[in-house]
């Protein structure tokens, strides 16, 4: 009879593709598909990074494939990794549209602040982070 254990650890998942690369928006709700080794066939067990921090919830998985629907965020450049446990996989770059700004009204104000402007355009996504400092 031989009771010694076998212990063995997965490599850190490794991201291949990500489909689309662009997405349409910067709205949420865009379906993101990533391929890959080493994904959790778990749904739950796998967690998106998005920039490093934004943890985002995986709806479908395979050792080798997975879903998540992206979040709202920026235009530019988002990085995408995925976290199992502590191993986290190198990122892959997720391209999401900058916006169009075609007017602003009113176009003039005095330089004490406090008014509200109208911002007109394609592709405007705000997120606030206080009530008076807004990232558009």
């Amino acid at each position: 009879k031989n009771n010694q254990f076998i212990y063995f650890t997965y490599g850190a998942p490794e991201i291949k593709t990500i489909s689309p690369s662009i997405t349409e928006s910067t709205e949420q709700g865009e379906v993101i598909t990533l391929t890959g080794y080493n994904f959790a066939p778990l749904t739950k067990d796998n967690v998106i990074l998005v920039n490093g921090k934004i943890k985002v919830s995986v709806i479908t998985s395979t050792s080798s494939l997975l879903t998540f629907i992206v979040p709202s965020g920026n235009g530019g450049i988002s990085t995408i990794a995925l976290q199992i446990g502590t191993k986290i996989s190198q990122p892959i770059e997720l391209q999401r549209p900058s916006p169009t700004i075609t007017s602003v009204a009113p176009s003039e104000t005095s330089t004490t602040g406090g008014e509200i402007m109208t911002l007109i355009g394609t592709k405007i996504y705000q997120i606030c982070y206080t009530k008076n400092t807004c990232l558009i």
